[in-house]
């Protein structure tokens, strides 16, 4: 006996302006709906993503809790989630909205898949990205303050509208043109929100590696809080992404 497909689902409105409230309240809402495809897909890149470059490669599987790690270490955990955890988790998030936009029952599997094929294009843009924004910052930091607001969307560009390359950067530019402040205070207040959510989680993990000296339990709350707050951003900021669109009409 075959299983019955799931009755279609009300479609969610996305090319629609939200402002600050609505983004947080319908990203939230999103994924607590549909919390068991989203808390999969993150632990589906969050886990592995840690445990080889943090758990084996800087040794907090076994190694001793070290409470301030020297900037080599923190640029490398930096690196890990810049290239690969955000774009990843953001991309097969994306995906499973568009099903949801679609009246869709989105799943994990499938979000998954669609986020490793469009990973090599995306990566691309992510190094264009990353290194605009560094070179910006070297450059008495305010240019990269800059430009990392004018691309902030370069995920959902090459996700949702298929650009790439600088396309896509110029893709998140055109949504951001006019409302550079606006979308900066957004982002940086969700930054602030997800970050601090985030190291509350992971707090108590940090205090039992403190006390025991073994890494293992920062690890482990690194893990936590990344599978827990990464996919809810990437659906904010993706409902902030047709929110600029809608507001600019691109």
């Amino acid at each position: 006996m075959t299983e019955p497909e799931p009755p279609p689902r009300a479609p969610i409105v996305l090319q629609q302006t939200r402002d600050a409230g609505a983004l947080l309240s319908d990203g939230v809402g999103i994924y607590l709906r549909e919390f068991r495809t989203f808390f999969l897909i993150s632990l589906a890149v969050v886990v592995p993503v840690n445990l080889i470059v943090s758990g084996i490669g800087l040794g907090q599987l076994t190694g001793e809790y070290d409470s301030t790690p020297d900037p080599a270490e923190t640029l490398i955990q930096l690196a890990s989630s810049v290239l690969l955890i955000m774009p990843l988790v953001s991309a097969m998030s994306i995906y499973a909205l568009l099903d949801l936009a679609d009246g869709r029952m989105p799943r994990a599997r499938d979000a998954i898949q669609r986020g490793l094929d469009v990973f090599a294009p995306l990566l691309a843009v992510t190094v264009l990205y990353a290194a605009g924004v560094f070179a910006g910052l070297l450059l008495l930091i305010l240019p990269g303050v800059y430009l990392f607001i004018r691309w902030v969307f370069f995920v959902p560009a090459t996700v949702v509208d298929g650009r790439r390359g600088f396309e896509a950067l110029e893709r998140s530019a055109a949504a951001v043109r006019g409302s550079w402040l606006r979308v900066f205070l957004v982002t940086i207040a969700l930054n602030i929100l997800a970050g601090g959510a985030s190291g509350l989680v992971a707090s108590p993990f940090l205090a039992a590696a403190d006390s025991s000296g073994d890494a293992f339990y920062q690890l482990i709350g690194t893990i936590f809080g990344g599978v827990l707050f990464a996919a809810p951003f990437a659906l904010i900021m993706t409902l902030f992404y047709f929110d600029q669109r809608a507001r600019k009409g691109v």
